[in-house]
């Protein structure tokens, strides 16, 4: 698990988190080798470091072979970005309301995709795990 910082390759295997302060973006260069960056936080966002612009950038760059995950979360951060991976073709699971601590993120992101499967904080794993043997058949 590293520290997200500008111009890092994205690799299999690594965790990024994003710094605070700055929204994790991903980008993929011409080479079709994916890169990340580090936005500064603007004055109309809301959240930051912000889902919402993890998961469109993420939408843009994998298409149907996402699959994100909106875990408890205090407000609508999410929602805007699960939009945009489902319009992608990309997959939204949220946390079930009974395990959520705080059910603000997960609710919103399941209101703005009525499709996004809900389920139970010890069940996710098991359901990314599925949900990604299926992404990787996808094409693209």
């Amino acid at each position: 698990m590293r520290e997200a910082v500008n111009g890092a390759e994205a690799v299999p295997g690594v965790v990024w988190l994003a710094p605070g302060g700055g929204h994790l973006e991903f980008v993929r260069h011409q080479s079709e080798r994916l890169f990340l960056n580090v936005a500064p936080n603007g004055p109309s966002m809301r959240w930051c470091p912000s889902a919402d612009v993890l998961f469109a950038s993420a939408a843009s760059s994998f298409g149907a072979r996402l699959v994100a995950v909106v875990l408890t979360g205090m407000g609508d951060d999410g929602a805007e970005g699960s939009r945009a991976i489902a319009a992608a073709g990309g997959t939204v699971l949220c946390e079930s309301r009974e395990s959520a601590v705080i059910a603000g993120m997960p609710d919103a992101a399941a209101r703005a995709v009525p499709e996004a499967g809900r389920f139970a904080l010890s069940r996710l794993p098991a359901e990314v795990d599925r949900r990604l043997s299926n992404a990787s058949r996808a094409p693209g």
